[in-house]
Order: C-alpha cells, then structure tokens, then sequence
C-alpha cells in the first residue's frame, strides 16, 4: 500500500508539472485505506526514516531525486497500461493519460521532455504483451510511420549543395539528424532552412536503416534533378 501511495503522489505531482507536494492536498484526495497508509509514511518521514522524501516546508515535501518520481510515475502508468491491455480496451486509456487535458486528448505529453523519462520505464516495466500493444498504440498515427513510398521532408542547415554531391557526406550528415525532423510537411521549411524532399525506397530492419532518394516535391525544392540514394539510421 506504501507504494501505491508513493505512485499516486507521483503521478498527480508529474501531471501538474510539480515536483513538491502538500501534505494536506494528499490526504484530501485519499480513500480511507489510503490515508490511513499517508499517516504511518508521514510519521515516519518526521522521523527522518524515509531518506526518497526531503522536507520542502512543514506542510511539503518532495522526492529527493527527479528520478524517484519519474520511476513512481512509471509504475502508475504501467499499471494503467497492463489494465488497459487486460481489458482490450488500452486505446481510450492511453487518449486520457498521454493527454494533459482531458478535454482536447491529443496525447501531446508524448512530445513533451517533463514526460521522455516516465514513457521510457513505462515500456520496461510492462509484460511483453502489453509492451506490443502499447507499442501499437503509440504508432496509431499514420503519419509518424514510416514506410516505403512515403515522402519524406529533410531540413538541411548547411552547404546542401555539399551534401547532395557526395554521398559519403550526406550519410554522416543524414546520421546526425534527429528523426523527427523527417516530416511530410512545409511548415520546417520556413522555421529552419531549406527543405528536400524523399521518397523511402527500401527499410531494412536488421540494419536499422532507411535507404531513400531524392525526390521534387514542390517550387522551391530541387537544386539538382537527381540526388543519389542515401541511407539514414533510425
């Protein structure tokens, strides 16, 4: 029950973006057999016996380290999940606790660096059953796969015209590039730099790499007819 209950303060401190707590806030959010576990863990901590706490105020305290909490956090979602999966009902779960409003479950802490931590010991902690559906769940999104005939967008920041001449270079360049900036959009173009566009030609799993080539996507784009095949790592 102690766990729980360090979960469940977890979880509610890393949704609202907080790593301190209240004492009171805690317990006006318990069920019974919860506060009274708050009880014995806040007599113990006035003891100095709970060294994961560290006292912020007379009425707050917080966990001593970010990870403990991201780790908490992880176990509460966790259990979300595998309920979810049990349930074969994950995806309505997953649209309520990767969103920051329950209004409007666009599931952006996916997005969000608060939250990179609590999602990765998420996916270490499940069963491998539910870690294939929750995998399958994070990729609903069509657009966020990629796959061969997709067209690709790469921002280039430097000498493109460099980097389209030799392929050796364009690989290394390809290799340092974040894969969220392959994108099927224009909004990059305007924000970074110089856009190009690719078509995915091949994916090999076992290698880890996309093989692609370029491609003329719209006025603006296509310094050169033809841009030979690379490979990036994904």
């Amino acid at each position: 029950m102690a766990r729980k209950v360090f979960q469940t303060i977890s979880w509610r401190n890393h949704a609202g973006k907080s790593r301190s707590f209240r004492w009171d806030d805690v317990r006006a959010t318990s069920s019974d057999a919860e506060a009274e576990m708050l009880s014995i863990i806040y007599e113990t901590f006035q003891q100095g016996r709970i060294p994961v706490l560290e006292e912020m105020s007379s009425r707050e305290a917080q966990f001593s380290h970010l990870s403990f909490q991201e780790l908490m956090a992880a176990e509460y979602a966790a259990a979300i999940v595998q309920h979810g999966h049990s349930t074969a009902n994950l995806d309505a779960y997953a649209n309520h606790f990767l969103s920051n409003s329950s209004l409007n479950r666009e599931r952006d802490r996916l997005a969000e660096n608060w939250w990179m931590q609590v999602w990765m010991n998420t996916s270490e902690l499940l069963d491998p059953a539910a870690f294939a559906e929750w995998c399958k769940t994070l990729t609903m999104d069509e657009e966020a796969v990629l796959k061969v005939g997709k067209v690709v967008q790469w921002v280039i920041d430097g000498d493109s015209h460099a980097l389209c001449q030799e392929e050796k270079t364009l690989e290394l360049a390809m290799r340092s590039t974040c894969p969220w900036r392959m994108q099927p959009d224009f909004y990059s173009y305007f924000l970074h730099g110089i856009a190009y566009f690719y078509t995915v030609v091949d994916i090999d799993w076992q290698k880890n790499t996309v093989q692609f080539k370029y491609t003329t996507t719209f006025p603006g784009d296509g310094l050169w007819d033809v841009c030979p095949a690379a490979q990036i790592q994904v």
